[in-house]
């Protein structure tokens, strides 16, 4: 039994979805989804929160690997906000940097950065 929410899709499909979603949590802060998509980009967000604390070369080449770019920035500028500002709001967390809440549409949720 697989622990990962498969909601029907390839894996490529279900990692783009993953990737495109933690880019939008980091340009505007939340986004609404479904359940199953919520709790997977939450793992990636948490982990990739816990990469830019650590600020090591290979970290933030693995950053740039997993952030594509969003309607509100390029690439370079979300990798640079990454590092400034989200890195320097949680540095003293040791986790627990999202929140899945949910919403009145039964199957939405809302992913925030707390």
């Amino acid at each position: 039994m697989s622990y990962i929410q498969k909601r029907g899709v390839n894996s490529t499909i279900r990692k783009m979805t993953a990737r495109q979603q933690a880019s939008d949590v980091f340009s505007y802060g939340y986004i609404i989804t479904c359940k199953a998509n919520g709790k997977e980009t939450q793992k990636l967000v948490e982990k990739l929160i816990t990469l830019s604390k650590k600020g090591t070369l290979a970290d933030k080449r693995r950053i740039a690997s997993a952030i594509i770019r969003t309607k509100k920035y390029e690439k370079d500028e979300l990798l640079k906000k990454i590092y400034v500002d989200i890195a320097q709001r949680y540095r003293s967390r040791k986790g627990g940097c999202t929140r899945l809440v949910k919403t009145q549409d039964k199957d939405r949720v809302l992913l925030a950065l707390v």
